[in-house]
């Protein structure tokens, strides 16, 4: 017996934290041979390609906590993670499998959503993984630049929006390759927006670019009051 069966054999609760590639295969892996365990949760960050185990493995739902950051491995472990962050969960249909997910993702501290795996990916494209595509990019093209102060001569602004250029591409691929319509539609919108904001700036078309500004500003006072919400 593998160190992978005789895991499955043990305990109530089965998380599988791995990233999608993996965890398409362990799914496969229990779905062979049934775990023990009542619950079976994954945390990856795209959920239609995991719904073919919904049926097929008993007790799995799929799920993702948004409380992800750009390191990796136990060195980066902390203990308030999901405290207070949203944990998107499939409606599996089942009352008691329901609750069970619910009192789980509560345990971690984290606030339960209940969303339908094709609108979870439409959404988490646009709030993470655009954003880390942006970060990407952004940290690459400076990159290339030859000018030696740039990684010097720079505030918290340019560190925050390079944060997520931290984030390793194995653990990406699988992710971007599953949600790559989605992911490369938002994209194209922004780099439309992009062109727009460039050509007001060449302009100095004040009113333009302060529309951009308030534009922003509302989007991020939604963010804020939506974090308020979960804080309550």
């Amino acid at each position: 017996m593998s160190e992978l069966d005789a895991l499955l054999q043990r305990g109530d609760t089965l998380v599988v934290a791995a990233p999608l590639d993996a965890t398409l295969t362990i799914l496969e892996r229990c779905s062979g041979a049934p775990p023990k365990a009542a619950l079976i949760v994954d945390v990856a960050s795209v959920k239609a390609p995991l719904l073919p185990f919904v049926a097929r493995l008993a007790g799995f739902v799929p799920t993702h906590p948004l409380a992800g950051a750009e390191q990796s491995g136990p060195a980066a472990s902390r203990d308030d993670l999901f405290i207070g962050r949203p944990w998107a969960y499939v409606p599996s249909g089942d009352p008691l499998l329901e609750g069970r997910v619910l009192q789980f993702i509560r345990a971690m501290g984290a606030e339960p959503f209940a969303v339908e795996a094709e609108r979870h990916d439409r959404i988490v494209a646009l709030t993470s993984h655009v954003p880390q595509m942006l970060s990407t990019v952004l940290g690459a093209t400076l990159g290339a630049r030859e000018e030696p102060l740039l990684s010097e001569l720079h505030g918290p602004g340019l560190e925050s929006m390079v944060r997520l250029a931290r984030s390793a591409w194995p653990m990406w691929r699988p992710v971007v390759k599953a949600n790559a319509p989605l992911i490369a539609e938002g994209l194209r919108r922004i780099a439309e927006a992009i062109d727009a904001v460039a050509a007001n700036v060449e302009a100095d078309d004040d009113g333009a670019l302060e529309a951009w500004f308030e534009q922003a500003n509302r989007f991020v006072k939604r963010l804020d009051a939506g974090r308020s919400d979960l804080r309550r």
